[in-house]
């Protein structure tokens, strides 16, 4: 079935590289595929030498609005350019990523046969309850803006058709407890975020390629760690680990992806710890890049301070290049896939982790099954469509 699709995000990667905003550019390319379907993202606007086209579908730029951010500005904006677009395209769904729509579902009276799909990365419940474990007394006071949100995402999910989790964990928040009370239960779907396999698979050609070009010896235990460089993401607890490590075995190395903040900071703790020759900093990299740096990598490190929601993209990730993945008890309340579960290493005992990384030698080989698969989620989300359109002429 032919949809016009609208998809509104506060950003894309070209305004920051994370997790969100490379699961919405996976979601556009995979719907825009379909020759079928036209479809058009609206997001806030940028700097005239990053702005984008793509031959398979359009961005439009909401002029003035801060880069990357919500804004009164984008509220009052982003609905008026919605309606426009609506108007000129024929729009018939509308996929709100994360609270992006959260004005234009308004026109909801003004446009009745189009269809209002909100999906959730989490929840603003959620997020206080990871804030407060989380012990951090800044995180703590930083709550307080997300109590004013919760009766934000309240009114609005009501608003909306239909509400999609990208995850186990999110559905769960949503269709249980509080939250589960205020809407009806079969509003809400779960469709998985999904993942290249054929890119970010295993590939020992990548791998020697990747060391070769690091002078890294086939010897070398190589440790990854692929994230923004931020306070949250535990980068500082994956440098001492693998300090404590690296006095296990001297023929290791440990290679950080990202950019972001706290990137001096990162660097002069490496320093101060005398291990700046057995540690890469090669900021963000593309995606064929990261699965490159994947496939020469032994173990993930991703100690982050959140409660997160599930298995994040980089976790799905590596999973996909049958890497064991070093993270914190934080997440074992919220990933529910076994397969997942069996090569997280939620302990930082570096003879435990030594183990672990020998299995993986042995045998390499994914551990995500096609439920996470960039078409699985693809067609998910193009079924749901379909439904909704078949139900709305019936």
């Amino acid at each position: 079935m032919k949809h016009n699709i609208l998809i509104v995000c506060r950003s894309l990667p070209i305004h920051t590289l994370g997790g969100m905003e490379l699961i919405t550019l996976d979601l556009v390319s995979e719907l825009a595929k379909n020759s079928n379907n036209d479809v058009t993202v609206l997001t806030t606007d940028i700097e005239p030498e990053k702005k984008q086209q793509n031959e398979n579908f359009a961005v439009s730029y909401v002029a003035g609005s801060p880069s990357g951010k919500y804004s009164r500005y984008w509220w009052s904006r982003s609905s008026l350019e919605a309606r426009k677009i609506i108007l000129e395209k024929n729009i018939d769904s509308v996929i709100s990523v994360s609270s992006g729509a959260y004005e234009i579902v308004k026109l909801k009276k003004e446009f009745p046969n189009v269809k209002f799909i909100f999906q959730a990365h989490g929840t603003s419940l959620g997020e206080i309850v990871s804030k407060f474990r989380s012990k951090n007394i800044k995180s703590i006071i930083g709550s307080v803006r997300n109590f004013s949100w919760i009766v934000k995402d309240i009114l609005s999910y009501n608003r909306f058709d239909k509400i999609v989790a990208v995850g186990g964990h999110v559905y769960k928040q949503l269709t249980s407890g509080i939250l589960s009370h205020f809407f009806e239960k079969n509003k809400s779907v779960c469709i998985k975020k999904g993942v290249h396999n054929a890119l970010f698979g295993y590939d020992e050609n990548r791998r020697q390629f990747k060391r070769r070009e690091h002078d890294i010896e086939t010897n070398i235990k190589v440790f990854l760690s692929v994230s923004r460089l931020h306070k949250q993401k535990g980068v500082l607890s994956a440098i001492k680990l693998f300090n404590e490590y690296r006095n296990l075995n001297k023929h290791s190395f440990l290679i950080i992806v990202g950019d972001g903040p706290h990137r001096k900071q990162i660097q002069e703790y490496v320093h101060s710890l005398g291990i700046a020759d057995s540690v890469l900093l090669v900021g963000n990299k593309t995606r064929v890049q990261i699965s490159e740096y994947l496939s020469a990598s032994d173990c993930l490190l991703f100690l982050s301070d959140r409660i997160e929601v599930g298995l994040t993209l980089n976790m799905l990730e590596a999973l996909t290049s049958g890497l064991p993945i070093v993270v914190g008890n934080n997440f074992k309340t919220t990933i529910d896939n076994p397969g997942a579960l069996n090569n997280l290493i939620f302990s930082t005992n570096v003879n435990e982790i030594d183990c672990k990384i020998q299995e993986g030698l042995e045998k390499r080989s994914s551990f995500v099954t096609n439920d996470y698969s960039l078409s699985t989620m693809a067609n998910k989300y193009q079924t749901l469509l379909d439904r909704m359109m078949s139900n709305k002429s019936q």
